[in-house]
């Protein structure tokens, strides 16, 4: 690893991937390194492995970055431990609509997420079903238009 970084490799895309592969050795030395804690823990959180999401969150990582790589990973359980923890729903709802989990998005509503913002996001990205089902949830006709 140190030959790699030494011709250049990127520090931050070593962590993420070392995170995802749960090599927490390798993410250490990574981070003393200067390598970013929002990349390992957003690779540690897309692989799903909550006691490197824990232990990197304790270490001053961001639950923002983490919940993004939960969503991502399709780990719903890691999604709602981070959001008990106060990671920022919003990002959680940004992503879970990107990647199309409509469940995941359900259950953030149900959190009390904004839902015209998320029929926003939704109108966007072209997400005609989540358009649909949020309005039906009342969320505003006139903000999924704003969004599309």
């Amino acid at each position: 690893m140190e030959w790699l970084l030494s011709q250049g490799a990127s520090k931050d895309h070593a962590v993420a991937g070392a995170a995802h592969g749960r090599h927490k050795e390798l993410v250490e030395w990574l981070l003393s390194q200067g390598a970013s804690k929002g990349q390992a823990v957003f690779g540690a959180a897309l692989g799903g492995h909550k006691e490197l999401v824990e232990w990197l969150l304790s270490q001053g990582a961001s639950k923002d970055h983490a919940v993004a790589g939960a969503v991502r990973g399709r780990h719903k359980e890691l999604v709602k431990w981070l959001v008990s923890q106060g990671a920022c729903k919003d990002n959680a709802v940004e992503e879970a609509i990107d990647s199309g989990q409509k469940k995941l998005l359900e259950w953030l509503v149900s959190q009390g997420v904004n839902k015209d913002w998320a029929v926003e996001i939704a109108g966007q990205g072209g997400h005609k079903e989540m358009v649909e089902w949020l309005i039906s949830q009342g969320a505003c006709k006139d903000k999924a238009v704003k969004g599309a």
